[in-house]
């Protein structure tokens, strides 16, 4: 008697096939793809052609720099969790694309600031680094195709769920920050993120590097000495583009890469609903504003995310987990790798990292013993300090302080003077008016709780999250973060908002955790209110002043001459011979001219002693005689009065111009030879 045939389960992967496309995750991202470049080009308007042009040229090499990243945190990844168990909270982002990203560049970041230390970091160098991590990624695809042939495949044939629709909500905001990458450094946004910091030293100081063939000291560039992890990608673009304002619009769309990943990482690390987490990032306006400029808060955001992120996924696992019982050497080594990345973006924000969580570790004591405890923060802090380590032995042997020019009163002032020390020390602590507690409080009420860069509705929305939440340990591992968060802010800077945005990934974490019976329904509308507040205020508060002051109508512009040459006294400057000399003004990215011929200095690295502050802001380098520059015949000085008279006001020890200098705005002379 024959056996009767078992029936044959259906296989979901050949019912992908035959679905209809429409209906295949696939056409959801062609869609998506197309959509994006329907927006932008309706927000483009007229600039659509020079905006297309400049993402032809740039577009390519940012993704291939995407590419080596991806390649080089992949492998890194592996090794790392090889014997390593996927905490729980974290099994809705099995791929992890932000840490291997996030790994990525940060090794990236390290292996630049050794090859320019060494003066062998070129164009071909820089070529052959992202060769290096291409070769990874093929070796690594070439490897799951053989092990899962039909993977890429089966993804792309997948049904997409229902929430990942909501996703497209985040094209409109996507092309608003890629149409404001196209402008210029230095024009966007008028208020806070101004544009300042960014011509001064955050394209600048790479400038100067790629000029000088390596990474120097500039002793006229006081923030050359700060741990430059995200500007080390900067002066990589330059040396992959062949020049500093050819690579300054890729920096750019860099810094939108990093913001991107950084919401990217909010998604996988969060413990709840993750699309809401996505959701609300996105609509956060500090994000729109951030990305498209060359600042370093986005890398401050992506190893921050994950840091905080790693930690509270496996800080208190579940009671049954197996990784409770031993040491988590590779989550902890991924967190603390995250820390230190952190630290050398941005010392005040990472060494908040660092500082916060092994005191969380080593108070988890539920599940773990003293010795495991130990062991996790110890592996934490070591794998922190291992890749923060190099921009601590660069400083020291500039300088003899590892984390010049702070810390001076304890671990030495390097090259500056007691006025230079106390000067830095003024300008980043809080005014004399904010000094008393109730003048801080009011600070931070003006810049976080109602300042329309956090969107209204987050920090009230994430308030009340943290009461209607089931409580476990990822909710008071945020919460404590974010309230030592606050009292740093208020009693340890100079309140600023752009200051708080690293609670901005603990907020959404917050919000993606509320969990109520009524969360279902009401938990969208107040995220659709988030959204259009955010956006709405971005539009208004910074798109709006942008529009109307022709902001966009400088849009793939390939330098400053065009800009630059049409200021009086300037007129065919660039393309003669003639030396520019600046005098209160610290904007030197603004002058296209080889470095030989252009002398500045910030206000930091000014120290007058006797002389006059004309003569006194063009003293020499420490390692040159100190005396004023010789001016020669055809020098171009352009000094700008305002800013000098802002610094007398501002900061100790600069001195009034003389009266019969005094003016007001910019004033430009050509040495004439006697």
């Amino acid at each position: 008697m024959k056996k009767k045939r078992a029936a044959r389960k259906p296989d979901p992967a050949a019912a992908d096939l035959h679905r209809p496309v429409w209906e295949k995750y696939g056409f959801q991202c062609v869609l998506a793809i197309l959509v994006f470049l329907g927006i932008l080009s309706l927000v483009a308007g007229d600039k659509w052609t020079a905006m297309a042009r400049r993402l032809y040229l740039d577009l390519p090499i940012l993704l291939g720099w995407i590419a080596a990243a991806f390649g080089i945190g992949s492998r890194v990844f592996r090794w790392l969790r090889k014997n390593e168990a996927t905490p729980p909270q974290l099994d809705g982002a099995p791929h992890f694309i932000a840490t291997r990203l996030a790994l990525g560049f940060g090794i990236i970041s390290l292996l630049v600031l050794l090859l320019g230390l060494a003066g062998w970091l070129n164009r071909i160098v820089a070529w052959g680094l992202l060769a290096g991590g291409w070769i990874l990624l093929v070796l690594d695809f070439l490897k799951a195709h053989r092990t899962e042939p039909n993977k890429i495949a089966s993804i792309l044939d997948r049904k997409p769920s229902p929430q990942s629709w909501l996703y497209f909500l985040a094209l409109p905001i996507l092309a608003i920050v890629v149409l404001c990458y196209a402008v210029p450094p230095g024009l966007l946004w008028g208020s806070e993120p101004n544009g300042y910091d960014v011509v001064e030293y955050h394209l600048q100081v790479p400038r100067e590097w790629y000029e000088a063939g390596r990474i120097v000291p500039l002793h006229h560039n006081a923030f050359s000495f700060f741990p430059f992890n995200v500007e080390m990608h900067y002066l990589l673009g330059m040396h992959l583009c062949g020049g500093p304002w050819r690579g300054m619009y890729l920096a750019q769309l860099m810094h939108v890469a990093f913001v991107i990943f950084a919401v990217i990482g909010i998604y996988e690390m969060t413990p709840g609903r993750k699309w809401i987490g996505f959701l609300t990032a996105i609509s956060v306006p500090w994000l729109i504003l951030l990305a498209p400029v060359a600042y370093n808060e986005g890398g401050l955001l992506l190893f921050g995310t994950l840091s905080i992120g790693w930690v509270a996924s496996i800080i208190k696992p579940d009671e049954t987990s197996s990784i409770t019982l031993k040491a988590n050497f590779g989550n902890y080594a991924i967190a603390g790798l995250m820390a230190g990345f952190a630290c050398g973006v941005k010392l005040t924000g990472g060494i908040l990292i660092i500082a916060i969580i092994p005191a969380i570790v080593l108070c988890n004591s539920k599940f773990t013993t003293f010795k495991i405890r130990i062991q996790n923060a110890g592996i934490f802090l070591i794998a922190a300090m291992l890749v923060f380590s190099p921009w601590l032995i660069r400083n020291t042997i500039w300088t003899g302080n590892p984390i010049f020019p702070e810390g001076m009163s304890l671990l030495g002032k390097g090259h500056f003077t007691d006025h230079q020390v106390q000067r830095w020390h003024q300008a980043h602590s809080a005014t004399p008016a904010q000094q008393p507690l109730s003048a801080k409080l009011k600070a931070f009420k003006d810049e976080v709780l109602f300042d329309w860069r956090f969107g209204y509705l987050l920090i009230p929305v994430a308030l009340v999250a943290a009461v209607r939440s089931r409580r476990n340990a990822q909710l008071f591992f945020l919460i404590w973060f974010i309230l030592v968060l606050s009292i740093f802010w208020i009693f340890f800077t100079h309140l600023q908002s752009r200051f708080f945005v690293l609670a901005i990934p603990a907020l959404c974490m917050l919000v993606a955790m509320f969990e109520t019976n009524d969360a279902r329904y009401s938990l969208p509308i107040v995220l659709l209110l988030q959204a259009v507040f955010g956006v709405k205020s971005t539009y208004v508060q910074a798109i709006e002043p942008c529009e109307s002051k022709q902001m966009f109508s400088t849009i793939g512009l390939d330098g400053f001459v065009e800009l630059k040459s049409a200021e009086p006294g300037l007129e065919g400057v660039f393309a003669s011979k003639s030396r520019i000399l600046l005098i209160g003004d610290a904007k030197a990215f603004w002058y296209p001219v080889a470095m030989d011929r252009l002398k500045y200095r910030t206000v930091f690295d000014v120290d007058t002693g006797e002389l006059d502050i004309i003569s006194g802001w063009l003293i020499n380098d420490k390692n040159t005689p100190k005396k004023p520059f010789t001016r020669q015949p055809g020098d171009v000085v352009v000094i700008d009065y305002s800013e000098l008279d802002r610094f007398h006001k501002t900061y100790k020890h600069i001195p009034r111009p003389a009266t019969q200098l005094e003016s007001t705005g910019r004033v430009i002379m050509i040495e004439k030879q006697d």
